[in-house]
């Protein structure tokens, strides 16, 4: 079995609290996408007044629960 190549995007050179335009780019999808996303609960954020920010870790840990889980390949 080949070794498979960790499919969550590295961030490491993002800062720590992302904006929605940088998120929305990231994701590859619109801003208002992101925004109904937050909205919905679906996507960790931090707010301040009007100002959105999505922290980094938060946005891996949303990206690594929508993936979808390798088969079960165990016993029966």
């Amino acid at each position: 079995m080949k070794p498979t190549a960790d499919p969550l995007p590295d961030l490491s050179a993002y800062p720590c609290f992302l904006t929605i335009p940088q998120v929305a780019e990231l994701l590859g999808v619109h801003e208002n996408s992101v925004r109904r996303r937050i909205s919905a609960g679906q996507m960790p954020h931090i707010r301040d007044g009007r100002i959105l920010r999505v922290p980094r870790d938060g946005l891996l840990a949303y990206l690594a629960s929508r993936m979808p889980s390798a088969p079960n390949r165990g016993t029966p």
